[in-house]
């Protein structure tokens, strides 16, 4: 079959397949920068894919039922301008839907290094690229969905496209049925929504005179007849060039992975499931499989006398967590644990029983820039489970920022009181601590930590987000009436925290424009639109808790590329931690990477314990 490569120019409303000479010819003359989008089988876990396979015995291809990565590429589209566009189909034999290519001239682009790659969430198609055909582009590359969260815009590319480039953008649920996959797209489908997204980042990518992001500048206007001034100050592209030089630093920490401890998945297998074995012989002569929201619902009402309610779909009765522990009943206790050691089991050790590593995928797409993660999550690991993952070099050493939002927030909101502790090197807690409970120490006479210090914190955090009394009164176990009025104590002590929470729920954007708030490096996080599910009150929350989360996450992306640069072996990062392999001592100046205050930070290393067999002291393979 001929090896075409599909052409689109949308100047001309036309779509053609390129013969292979064109193709090369018209590619090899382009000297601009180009817009670069990877399309996969799916999002998320293993498919199935039909496929012809050569039998050696009978010397014939044969169709085979084959399990392919989800993210496993099928086309890629590259835009040279805004109206022109390439798609390299990279089908195999039997694929159904996806062609074959010769992506030759694609290579020879994604392999120049001087010629500019523009995506809209790099990290991604980078890796994709990099899987297909071995090649790192990280070299030389521009993100648009970066420049669009610095600057306070939407986190979409279909939501930037709309409403900056007034074009409808088709959305991967437009055009994919639901429990299919792009290969039963239908080929002219999938080859048209590739171009159109290269096409819209290429545009994009050209409203904001992205490329001159690069330079040092004082103020860009994007377009001053828009409905909102798109500058882009110092302070953004600062912020900008910071997450860039982070997308390197992920996906090598994502391809670096964890080493498995087999013992440890092993001895953690056997302890849960011993313990639901247990929890289920409590329910089997109930007649009730904990599982089932159904069953457990039914009995708890029939049999405990307890009011159970129904979900909002009607068909099924609703147990949630919430639920169970406002019944204050056994029966529901035992569920929740039982639920728990399950969620354990099949979350975190099932998929590692036999493996040797895991492999976390960052993200860089939150709002307020904090780094997120997918796949296997390892930014939600339980920490008495970290010790599954064992150091190459025997040791782990991590650092954690020394209450950093309460640092930041105090900054921000200049409160004297908070200044005053951290000045003073104590903390607010301490400051709380005997404002509510006066005369309590902070530690009981057996040396461990006082509940009520506990609460104190508690309240403080509280403080931060303006949780309600009611929120209090579930964390403390306190009545709402307690709590209220402890709230109020702590207002009239943090009177200049009262006073910016007040300041920061109003809107600072006209209604016509998005709305944004600002961190410490200048970074604007979006505000999420009113929606169906977006509320003035989550509103309110956003503008509270953005300034100060995004601040703590602009300091540790600023220590990992600090740190990185230095050689250290990064694992992982975990809110306010930073997870190195080896025994390691941090450099003390990264602290002072906030531009106004010292970030001070707590250092650990991996524990010892004495090997019953050798009788020598061992480090363990903990992170905790």
């Amino acid at each position: 079959m001929p090896y075409n490569v599909w052409y689109y120019n949308t100047a001309l409303d036309r779509a053609e397949p390129y013969t292979y000479e064109e193709a090369v010819e018209r590619l090899r003359r382009h000297r601009g920068f180009i817009a670069v989008d990877t399309e996969t089988i799916a999002l998320n876990g293993k498919k199935k894919v039909m496929e012809l396979v050569y039998n050696e015995e009978t010397e014939e291809d044969e169709v085979a039922k084959l399990e392919y990565d989800a993210k496993t590429c099928i086309g890629i589209g590259v835009a040279i301008s805004p109206t022109e566009a390439f798609y390299f189909p990279l089908g195999r034999p039997g694929w159904k839907n996806v062609p074959q290519s010769d992506p030759a001239p694609l290579l020879a682009l994604l392999s120049d290094d001087s010629i500019t790659k523009v995506f809209f969430n790099s990290m991604f198609d980078l890796d994709r690229i990099e899987d297909t055909f071995g090649i790192d582009c990280s070299s030389n590359f521009d993100d648009v969905a970066i420049a669009c969260q610095v600057q306070g815009l939407w986190n979409a590319l279909d939501d930037n496209a709309n409403r900056l480039l007034n074009t409808f953008h088709y959305v991967i649920d437009d055009v994919l049925p639901k429990g299919k996959t792009m290969l039963d797209v239908p080929f002219p489908t999938t080859r048209m929504k590739c171009v159109l997204d290269c096409m819209d980042t290429y545009k994009l990518a050209l409203r904001m005179r992205l490329l001159e992001w690069r330079e040092d500048f004082d103020f860009t206007w994007w377009d001053e007849n828009e409905i909102r001034e798109f500058d882009v100050t110092k302070r953004i592209r600062e912020c900008y060039l910071v997450d860039k030089l982070c997308v390197p630093i992920l996906r090598k920490m994502t391809k670096r992975g964890f080493a498995i401890d087999e013992r440890q998945v092993n001895y953690w297998d056997k302890k849960l499931r011993s313990e639901i074995r247990e929890y289920d012989s409590f329910f089997a002569p109930l007649g009730v499989n904990p599982q089932s929201n159904d069953q457990l619902g039914y009995y708890l009402a029939t049999v405990r006398g307890h009011y159970i309610g129904l979900t909002e779909s009607r068909k099924h009765m609703k147990v949630t967590e919430e639920v169970l522990l406002n019944l204050q009943d056994p029966v529901g206790y035992m569920a929740l644990s039982r639920r728990k050691r399950q969620k354990l089991w099949s979350t975190y050790i099932k998929n590692f029983i036999g493996k040797d590593r895991a492999h976390s995928h960052f993200r860089l797409d939150l709002a307020t820039g904090r780094l997120g993660s997918w796949g296997f999550n390892s930014q939600n690991f339980p920490p008495r489970m970290r010790s599954i993952f064992k150091p190459e070099s025997g040791s782990w050493t991590w650092m954690d920022l020394h209450q950093a939002e309460m640092r930041v927030w105090a900054y921000q909101a200049q409160d004297e009181v908070m200044l005053d502790a951290f000045a003073q090197n104590k903390s607010p807690h301490d400051t709380t601590l005997q404002a509510l409970f006066p005369g309590v120490s902070k530690k009981l006479p057996d040396g461990t930590t006082n509940p009520q210090y506990t609460d104190a914190k508690s309240y403080n955090f509280a403080l931060l987000a303006d949780a309600s009394a009611a929120v209090l009164a579930r964390t403390t176990k306190r009545p709402i009436d307690v709590c209220q009025e402890y709230k109020n104590k702590l207002y009239e002590l943090y009177w200049k925290s009262k006073e910016h929470q007040d300041y920061m729920r109003q809107r600072h954007r006209p209604w016509h424009m998005p709305d944004w708030v600002e961190d410490d490096f200048g970074r604007r996080c979006h505000i999420p639109d009113t929606s169906v599910h977006v509320d003035a009150t989550h509103q309110e929350k956003c503008r509270l808790n953005y300034p100060f989360q995004a601040t703590v996450a602009g300091v540790v992306k600023r220590q990992m590329i600090a740190l990185d640069a230095l050689g250290f072996d990064m694992v992982c990062q975990v809110h306010d931690e930073i997870l190195v392999n080896g025994d390691v001592e941090f450099p003390e100046w990264i602290q002072d990477l906030h531009p106004a205050i010292k970030m001070p930070f707590e250092v650990e290393h991996t524990p010892t314990s004495m090997c019953q067999n050798c009788g020598k002291a061992h480090p363990e393979p903990r992170w905790v």
